[in-house]
């Protein structure tokens, strides 16, 4: 029988992962988005570290994954924004704007990734995030480097997204056997 505490180490040994130097894409997972498209500081941080690993070369491209409630602007949409702003060039962007969750931001965004020919993808979100996030990818067909985005920093704040992802784990038992199948 698995113990919590075997999946609180798995995502923790996730989110120390080395960020790659080569991937055929970097993906980055969205995150909250106000109702007149303001990013939260989760979504922030992740298209910053994606960004980064743009401009140390590590893709060509930048998939951006996240959609929206209705009659608002989808986290990729403003992904994009953030992006270039930070100097990403559009041609080097391609959004999936439609997931409302992590399993859809890897669903949604597989026929993309295959169109671009990436096999290899840095899969960017929460460090806290990051095994969920890469183990969806995984059971797409892609091999999947963890790139951490940081996350938040309050104690209580991180035990409290640990927890989140321990329960979105517990309603899958196929996602726990392929997380803790995963590479370490």
């Amino acid at each position: 029988m698995l113990s919590i505490a075997t999946l609180l180490r798995r995502i923790d040994e996730c989110a120390q992962a080395v960020p790659p130097t080569r991937a055929g894409a970097i993906v980055v997972l969205g995150a909250k988005v106000g109702p007149r498209g303001e990013p939260s500081a989760p979504l922030l941080r992740r298209v910053r570290a994606g960004v980064a690993l743009f401009h140390q070369g590590v893709a060509p491209a930048l998939l951006l994954t996240g959609g929206s409630a209705p009659g608002h602007p989808s986290e990729a949409e403003v992904m994009r924004a953030l992006a270039v702003a930070e100097g990403v060039p559009e041609r080097a962007l391609v959004l999936e704007p439609h997931s409302r969750s992590t399993e859809e931001n890897a669903r949604f965004s597989a026929p993309l990734l295959r169109t671009l020919g990436a096999s290899e993808l840095a899969v960017v979100t929460d460090d806290f995030h990051l095994l969920r996030g890469s183990t969806h990818f995984r059971l797409q067909g892609f091999t999947v480097f963890p790139a951490g985005a940081g996350g938040p920093s309050r104690t209580s704040d991180v035990w409290g997204a640990r927890l989140r992802e321990v329960g979105s784990f517990l309603r899958s038992p196929s996602l726990i056997r392929a997380a803790l199948a995963e590479p370490r």
